[in-house]
């Protein structure tokens, strides 16, 4: 059997679930988006620098050679032979870069090409035009250097110019592979944030019913018990919670408290009518007690007639006393059966109270549910400024880019190789910085969708509210009922005193009466003791009167009080 509190913490903990789940996957989606993209800034574009280096030092070195071959300056000489062991450690480090990182055939044979046209045209300058200029072959030197030397170095250039476009078409590739992964990913956020907003708007309109709606029966039931209707059907429900148990222990109380009400009723009308024909056998005693007083005179005459009227008193105060000591009986019943009813509504408000106590532990539950989802809110907010980083490094790149651009505008023909590679920088960074926009913007709707949820929690909260206020109301109901029973307990008291004084008083008279028939078959010399004892038998009778008055005045009270109840 699953209580209230279970059932609720167990809905408030599959959406924090849920919602946990999306941060989490938005988390590791943004560190996989921003891995990749530092990939790309880090790696692809170290890698195109690398190569326009390489694609520089050819033309600086072609330069250099020719620059020796027309003046002799052994300078010249000795710069292109250091500036070509630096060429050959870069070469050396870009092949071991792409070794490491497995770059595709089409790169690897790109750079292979590159780096064996670069080593043809080094060999020609160093084996061939540089020993003929230094044999003093001037002619056959610079005629190599228009020949050969300078298509070789073209062509040199232009190969490291494709490994560039080849890498640039690499990274461009890589950059819509992070895109489409983006854009998944986005999906897949919008539509779990959807399906934890269903779940969560479905989960606390479920509780909220399932919570209100028995409640509110059982409100209406003591509504209409408080008014004294009684004549409804028992409460139906296949729960077992806490909410059955009230359901039973309402039904229980109903049914204890309308078969006490019928048995205070069958009471009253037993008193009411005991006490009328106690009230006529008062009024038949009295008048025979005034004859007999007035026989005095004539105590041989009336005699005789004492003793029938004594004896008819005797049978009626018998019947009398029978009367009474059923109405005492009854009494004490009606009293038992309230002391039960009480206990049943005793046991009623307990639950009432565990279920007032089991709610303010559910409002706990949801302000606590609340509160991690505002800090899901904030670590979506911290989200969204590693997205502002990552937008800022991409304008910083942008900025480099025309940069780049305008130093190699600068350079002039040299530049064009970096004109291109700040192009291509240029358009990563302006592809980063729109993928980051897009980040944001999901970022921004997973803030909405944690807002939802928030509300979303928040109306749960109120629902819990309001169940709240409902179960006070229903211990309010249950005091009132209390109340009641406990004032027809006071009424039974009352009736079961005075049936006990009526007893008390019923026995003196029927004493009194035999004592009188006694006296009635003596001679007259008791006439003055006679007349002593009818003195006292009217006046004891005058009393009992007085008493069946009260108990009739009691009874239709007790009736009054019991023509509020719909039985």
């Amino acid at each position: 059997m699953k209580s209230i509190k279970i059932k609720l913490l167990g809905s408030f903990a599959v959406i924090v679930l849920l919602m946990t789940c999306i941060s989490v996957f938005s988390f590791l989606t943004i560190n996989s988006i921003s891995s990749s993209l530092k990939k790309i800034t880090d790696n692809d574009m170290n890698m195109v620098e690398a190569v326009n280096e390489m694609s520089f030092s050819v033309a600086y070195r072609a330069k250099i050679a020719r620059d020796y071959v027309l003046f002799g300056d052994h300078q010249f000489k000795e710069k292109f032979l250091n500036e070509s062991e630096k060429a050959n450690e870069l070469a050396l480090e870009l092949q071991s870069k792409l070794t490491k990182r497995e770059s595709s055939d089409v790169i690897s044979a790109a750079f292979t090409d590159a780096l064996e046209k670069t080593q043809k045209w080094q060999d020609l300058v160093t084996d061939e035009i540089i020993p003929l200029f230094d044999s003093g072959d001037l002619e056959g030197a610079i005629s190599l250097m228009e020949e050969l030397c300078l298509p070789y170095s073209e062509d040199a250039i232009n190969s490291w110019m494709n490994v560039v476009d080849v890498q640039n078409a690499a990274t461009h590739t890589e950059t819509a592979q992070v895109n489409d992964l983006a854009l998944r990913n986005s999906i897949i956020i919008i539509f779990i944030s959807i399906i934890a907003i269903i779940g969560s708007a479905i989960i606390a309109i479920t509780n909220s019913v399932k919570l209100t709606r028995p409640i509110i029966s059982v409100v209406k039931r003591l509504e209409e018990i408080a008014d004294g209707d009684l004549t409804g059907r028992p409460l139906q429900t296949r729960s077992k919670d806490e909410i059955g148990r009230l359901f039973l222990a309402i039904n229980k109380m109903s049914a204890s408290l309308k078969r006490l009400l019928e048995k205070v009723a069958e009471t009253t009308k037993q008193v009411a009518a005991s006490s009328q024909q106690f009230n006529s056998s008062a009024e038949e005693t009295v008048k025979s007690a005034e004859l007999a007083a007035a026989s005095l005179q004539d105590i041989a005459a009336g005699a005789d007639s004492s003793a029938v009227s004594a004896g008819e008193s005797v049978k009626a105060m018998t019947r009398l006393s029978a009367g009474v000591q059923l109405v005492a009986e009854s009494a004490a019943a009606v009293s038992n059966e309230s002391q039960n009813a009480a206990k049943h509504v005793q046991n009623g408000h307990t639950l009432v109270e565990s279920t007032i106590s089991q709610m303010n532990s559910i409002e706990t539950a949801v302000a606590s549910g609340t509160k991690q989802v505002e800090l899901l809110g904030q670590r979506s907010s911290e989200i969204g400024q590693i997205i502002n980083v990552i937008r800022e490094i991409s304008e910083q790149t942008n900025l480099l880019a025309l940069n780049a651009a305008i130093e190699a505008a600068r350079a002039g023909e040299n530049g064009k190789g970096f004109a291109v590679v700040a192009d291509e920088v240029r358009k990563l960074a302006e592809q980063s910085n729109k993928s980051a926009y897009q980040i944001a913007e999901l970022i921004t709707q997973i803030q909405n969708d944690t807002n939802e949820a928030v509300r979303s929690m928040s109306q749960g909260k109120q629902e819990v509210e309001s169940g709240t206020k409902i179960i006070n109301e229903t211990g309010l109901s249950f005091a009132e009922i209390l109340k009641s029973i406990g004032m027809v307990s006071n009424r039974m008291a009352e009736v079961t005193f005075s049936a006990e004084e009526m007893a008390a008083s019923s026995e003196e008279v029927n004493e009194t009466i035999e004592s009188l028939a006694s006296l009635a078959n003596q001679t007259s010399n008791h006439t003055g003791h006679v007349a002593v004892s009818s003195e006292q038998q009217l006046a004891t009778i005058q009393e009992i009167s007085a008493s069946a008055e009260g108990l009739n005045k009691l009874a239709e009270e007790l009736a009054n009080e019991l023509n509020h109840f719909k039985l």
